[in-house]
């Protein structure tokens, strides 16, 4: 992992998004963090689905990767998220809200080390403004089309 500090602060009144996220894809694929495109333009969940994530999907398959997001209830506390990510021995992005009220992402290690790409280290305080933390790790397209499906066993 390549740890790097974002370059532009969530100012949104001003036009301009935070880019935390992406520099916690470029600390995960060490990367310098101006080699990863800034994909944020919205904080709309509709337009996040519709623009944003399949430009970020499309990105990391052209790498070799997927990102695999799962929700954790926002009843769990900050210690819980981090025992359950450490206990996964995998770098783990986690979204959830900052000290300054916006969403924000960290990167969360093996050994519950957390690496904070926010200039001034607002860190997570709490879940994000959906209600859910937000566990992403990247997996390998390779893995990922190697898993057999288990269809039956969710009922699908």
């Amino acid at each position: 992992m390549k740890p790097q500090k974002q370059k532009y602060l969530h100012c949104p009144e001003e036009g301009q998004y935070g880019d935390c996220y992406r520099t916690c894809l470029a600390c995960l694929l060490d990367l310098d963090r101006d080699d990863v495109p800034h994909f944020v333009d919205t904080m709309d969940p509709g337009e996040w689905e519709r623009s944003v994530q399949p430009r970020v999907d499309a990105w990391l398959r052209e790498r070799g990767f997927v990102e695999l997001a799962l929700p954790a209830t926002g009843d769990c506390d900050l210690d819980t998220i981090l025992q359950l990510i450490s206990s996964r021995g995998v770098y783990t992005i986690l979204t959830g809200t900052s000290a300054t009220g916006c969403n924000h992402c960290v990167i969360v290690g093996p050994d519950r080390s957390i690496h904070d790409p926010g200039r001034d280290n607002p860190g997570i305080v709490g879940p994000a403004d959906d209600g859910f933390w937000w566990l992403s790790v990247l997996v390998p397209v390779q893995m990922a089309h190697q898993a057999p499906a288990r269809t039956e066993e969710v009922g699908l």
